[in-house]
């Protein structure tokens, strides 16, 4: 995901959470990427989302300058990150062959330098970046495994799917209890059903993931549904980075979708044996 579409949907989130009470199209410059929340002792496992930001009397004090009090504390942001490391199936080190370790504050420095290097930076600009006084630190950075990347960046975007919370929809464990279940004009191919009252035409059902009226189907594959969404991505991004961008959003409910239909069907089995 790029910074200006993290940028967005956060700016939007905060539209949403507190309207009215500051300017957020002035004030989203100043908000912190690692922001302070109410309870910043969070866990991935927790089912309830995050506010967007600490709850403040005076947000629109960020319209003018950034606020030290919504930055989230050193040991918080570490919290935060060692709770990534402990997932299951976290990717391994193919140099150490253990769990990588991304609350260092060197992986920071690493991703950053690998992704210089992928945009096509010259060593001496990525010395410059990383202020570093001369090259020799910087030709590892060329040198990452882009499967390794590849499985970083998979696992990061199921914690960016639960930390945004793209997807504003309803799961339903079937048509009938969907609204709009009976009709025939309002099925997603065999994966969801539209609740909205009025026939839209967007892409379908691609831009659908991240709209409030979508309701997913439990038990449908809603994991090919994300093949082709990322799919479309790369091939748009190649020619066209800002609109391949735009995909990024329906991708994170997409993902957020699937975690969330996996807890549920899991739930449901767990229940199911407790009362055999």
């Amino acid at each position: 995901m790029s910074p200006n579409t993290y940028k967005t949907i956060i700016l939007e989130c905060l539209k949403r959470e507190y309207p009215g009470r500051a300017d957020w199209d002035k004030a989203i410059k100043h908000v912190p990427i690692f922001r302070r929340k109410n309870d910043e002792r969070w866990s991935i496992s927790d089912k309830a989302p995050l506010p967007v930001l600490v709850e403040d009397s005076d947000y629109q004090s960020l319209e003018s300058e950034p606020q030290a009090r919504f930055h989230a504390s050193g040991k918080s942001t570490s919290y935060w990150l060692r709770c990534f490391e402990s997932m299951p199936d976290f990717p391994i080190s193919p140099r150490t062959h253990q769990q990588l370790k991304i609350s260092r504050g060197h992986r920071f420095k690493y991703t950053l330098g690998t992704d210089l290097s992928n945009i096509g930076l010259d060593e001496w600009s990525m010395a410059h970046a990383l202020m570093q006084k001369d090259t020799r630190c910087v030709r590892k950075y060329r040198q990452v495994s882009a499967k390794l990347m590849s499985l970083i960046d998979e696992k990061m975007n199921d914690h960016l799917a639960l930390v945004v919370n793209a997807f504003t929809g309803t799961i339903v464990r079937g048509r009938d209890s969907a609204k709009n279940g009976d009709r025939y004009d309002r099925q997603i191919e065999d994966l969801a059903v539209c609740g909205a009252d009025a026939l839209c035409h967007l892409d379908a059902p691609f831009s659908c993931y991240a709209c409030s009226k979508f309701q997913p189907l439990l038990h449908s594959d809603h994991s090919a549904a994300l093949e082709r969404m990322e799919q479309r991505r790369r091939q748009t991004i190649v020619t066209d980075k800002i609109t391949g961008a735009l995909w990024d959003r329906s991708i994170l409910a997409c993902r957020k979708v699937i975690l969330d239909c996996k807890a549920l069907r899991e739930s449901s089995d767990i229940q199911g044996c407790q009362h055999e």
